[in-house]
């Protein structure tokens, strides 16, 4: 059975992966423009050691733990749909028309969130 910890674990890695992308740090700049970044969270279950943030910066994408008092976008779901839909497993419609996943926030920050992660997993560092 997949647990929070183990997205939480996933996220991290991947955090490293965007961080060593030229790319994937090139489309964090135009995606927060003017901004000081953007900050993503995920709720997967009701404890805070169940949610976790990344605050992307012109420095980067930073990983943390716990609840982040002001995030642009939370994803809402159990972790083994996250890692199924950030596999490809499952299709997010799908996902959504059946309730599966649920978005808080500014949901057009999922576009530009979801090309960062696929040009650092793309480039394999």
């Amino acid at each position: 059975m997949v647990t929070s910890r183990d997205v939480a674990e996933k996220m991290k890695e991947l955090t490293d992966k965007i961080n060593k992308s030229e790319s994937a740090r090139g489309e964090i700049a135009k995606w927060i423009s003017t901004y000081d970044g953007k900050i993503i969270q995920w709720h997967l279950g009701e404890s805070s050691e169940d949610k976790f943030y990344v605050v992307f910066s012109n420095e980067g994408a930073k990983f943390g733990e716990g609840d982040y008092p002001s995030p642009d976008m939370v994803w809402i779901c159990e972790p083994q749909v996250w890692l199924d839909f950030q596999s490809g497993a499952i299709d997010m419609r799908k996902a959504l028309e059946e309730s599966k996943v649920f978005m808080w926030g500014s949901l057009h920050e999922a576009m530009p969130f979801m090309m960062i992660i696929m040009m650092a997993l793309s480039e394999g560092t």
